[in-house]
């Protein structure tokens, strides 16, 4: 789902009018927001962001009983693995096909095809700022796991950054509930939206 298409559109504004009709459940209203966007390229995916996610939550709930720096590396290694099985796999194997001049996988082989999966630069690059500032202990690691979640696959963000770091943007999420509607912010909201689709669409016919 892209940002400049119908249905992100109507993702946004339903989510918009029940966001500030329904307080209470912001934080449970934008995950579903979250997952409905993310489903959209389908859910092998989005089960392998939540198991790779969710590895990461635990190492960094795990740094405060010790082991940190093995629990910083695990977490590490587990997002970069998936990062680059997904990216640089078929890349790295014809690379080294060319170099040797065989062939070590049929062009047919299924898994050398999959599709990238949404985001996955954007959500490794900030699994990774996360684990590294809960270890240099700029932030304090998150309990809630839909929390968590929302800090990592917020779908205005998912697949056009910016990355963002958990010191800015966790405790705006702690907030949800208290945020109240201001005419200010949502025209501004609006500008740069419209902003970002002129430049998309500028981008195109250039």
């Amino acid at each position: 789902m892209m940002f400049n298409t119908p249905e992100f559109a109507l993702l946004l504004i339903v989510t918009m009018i029940l966001y500030y009709a329904v307080p209470r459940t912001r934080l449970m209203l934008l995950t579903i927001a979250n997952i409905l966007f993310y489903a959209v390229v389908g859910l092998r995916y989005l089960l392998l962001f939540a198991v790779v996610s969710g590895i990461v939550f635990i190492c960094a709930r795990c740094m405060k009983r010790g082991s940190k720096r093995f629990f910083l590396w695990f977490g590490i290694s587990v997002s970069l693995i998936n990062l680059i099985f997904f990216k640089y796999t078929a890349f790295i194997f014809k690379s080294i096909e060319r170099f040797f001049s065989f062939t070590l996988v049929s062009p047919d082989t299924g898994w050398l095809k999959l599709a990238l999966p949404l985001g996955i630069s954007f959500y490794t690059f900030e699994l990774i700022a996360y684990v590294v500032d809960v270890y240099k202990e700029k932030v304090e690691p998150e309990t809630s796991i839909l929390r968590f979640w929302m800090f990592i696959m917020f779908f205005g963000h998912m697949i056009a950054g910016p990355i963002m770091r958990g010191s800015e943007f966790l405790p705006q999420i702690k907030k949800l509930a208290i945020i109240r509607f201001q005419m200010g912010n949502m025209r501004m909201g609006v500008f740069l939206i419209g902003l970002g689709l002129v430049k998309r669409f500028l981008s195109q016919i250039i």
